[in-house]
């Protein structure tokens, strides 16, 4: 059965591409900071494709992984390409899958781990499939001001956290950034919110809660602190 955030993925995933400069910012980030033309790649949490679309054209085989079918319409097809239906909160699922096209000359993963309902089981069911590694993983400090005045709850994890758990499986280098996302008004911050699939619990406020935070958030711009994970090669 679906989760929330993947009935959310897919409810407005035709909007998604326009709205997530952020998530091609830190794709972009994330590919680059690897510093190799891996062959064979598998992304978790692969959405509309903006780890693929940073990608050199020398892979051979890029196993791209969702939960939501509507975002796996979106991303690129080609022969290469291995579009696969999996939650990967399955972990028996999503050892399945990674062990019929392994190996991987990386795994990767950005701005999705963070939907783990327990990242410590998603990331023991990938290890044996490739110890080259690169994750880009939203902390409970993205959003930190809006949840503070709003109460709503996220399922990230804190940096310490996080960074524990990848190093329980991967031997990786960490920093941490946070990016600022600016909007024209703070009502466009909050349809962006919504639709976007980043704002976690603050995506279900109810209208209300939603004018009432729009009259007290001192600004119309989101802080997103992300935690980087690159495998040591």
């Amino acid at each position: 059965m679906a989760n929330a955030a993947t009935r959310r993925f897919d409810r407005f995933s035709k909007d998604y591409a326009k709205l997530n400069g952020l998530q091609t910012a830190i794709a972009r980030e994330l590919i680059d900071a690897t510093r190799i033309r891996p062959k064979r790649v598998a992304d978790l949490g692969c959405g509309d494709g903006a780890i693929y679309r940073q990608m050199p054209r020398s892979t051979e085989c890029f196993v791209a992984i969702d939960a939501s079918l509507s975002m796996l319409a979106l991303h690129p097809s080609g022969l290469e390409v291995h579009k696969t239906l999996i939650d990967f909160n399955d972990a028996k699922a999503l050892s399945s899958s990674l062990a019929a096209l392994s190996p991987f000359d990386l795994i990767v993963s950005s701005c999705a781990l963070q939907w783990a309902a327990d990242l410590d089981a998603t990331l023991k069911a990938v290890a044996p499939f490739g110890s080259r590694i690169a994750f880009a993983i939203f902390t409970d400090g993205a959003l930190s001001l809006l949840r503070n005045l709003s109460g709503a709850k996220t399922p990230a994890l804190s940096i310490d956290k996080a960074r524990e758990i990848v190093a329980r499986y991967f031997k990786a280098r960490f920093w941490t950034k946070r990016y600022r996302v600016e909007f024209a008004s703070k009502r466009e911050m909050f349809a962006y919110i919504r639709k976007s699939g980043v704002g976690g619990g603050l995506a279900r406020l109810g209208v209300a809660d939603a004018k009432r935070m729009i009259a007290e958030y001192p600004s119309a711009s989101l802080d997103y602190e992300t935690l980087f994970a690159i495998g040591d090669y």
